[in-house]
């Protein structure tokens, strides 16, 4: 719950109603991009479990057996990622609403609001911090040594460059549309009201 929040002084009942249906618009475009986010990298990892599976049953030697196993396995982490931390994004103040009448008033709304739009925006920004490309490279790098463990260097390498390339391709696709709409919000109302 948001605790009670008060308006600016020269903040109208007209104007807070503005700036709700603003962010409110915004926060549910945010929603909808988080949410094909999800669904596309859900796809791309079950199609990983199908073609690790799918490696495993026609695998020739050690290495092809460790590479759909690899492959399983990483697809399994990610999908369960997905799973267990979905993108903050993908609520709005209405979702925070549903099954109950809105517990706030205006004032409060606003502030939630606001403090999502912002939220958002952060997560965002997760594309530009080094840890999870740095952890990316290092959970990709395992799963190489673990084929090339098995007796081949060539498919070790192989599979760790394009499991890498799948990643940074995740990380830089999270959802951008915040820090978009933050700039907008603050052409249109001349910043954030708390």
């Amino acid at each position: 719950r948001v605790a009670a929040a008060q308006p600016a002084p020269t903040m109208t009942d007209d104007e807070i109603e503005q700036r709700l249906h603003f962010l409110e618009s915004r926060l549910e475009a945010e929603q909808s991009q988080a949410r094909w986010y999800e669904a596309g990298w859900s796809m791309v990892y079950v199609g990983g479990i199908g073609y690790g599976g799918y490696q495993l049953g026609t695998a020739g030697d050690k290495a092809a057996t460790a590479e759909g196993i690899v492959g399983i396995s990483k697809s399994l982490i990610g999908a369960g990622t997905l799973v267990l931390q979905p993108l903050k994004a993908g609520h709005t103040v209405r979702d925070l609403d549903a099954g109950a009448p809105r517990c706030c008033n205006p004032a409060q709304r606003l502030a939630l609001a606001e403090s999502l739009l912002k939220r958002n925006a952060h997560e965002s920004d997760l594309r530009y911090a080094w840890q999870p490309h740095v952890i990316g490279l290092a959970f990709n790098l395992i799963g190489g040594v673990i084929i090339w463990a098995a007796g081949d260097l060539r498919r070790a390498a192989q599979s760790t460059g394009i499991a890498v390339a799948v990643a940074e391709v995740q990380l830089w696709t999270l959802p951008w549309g915040a820090k978009r709409h933050i700039g907008e919000y603050r052409r249109e109302f001349g910043g954030f009201a708390f």
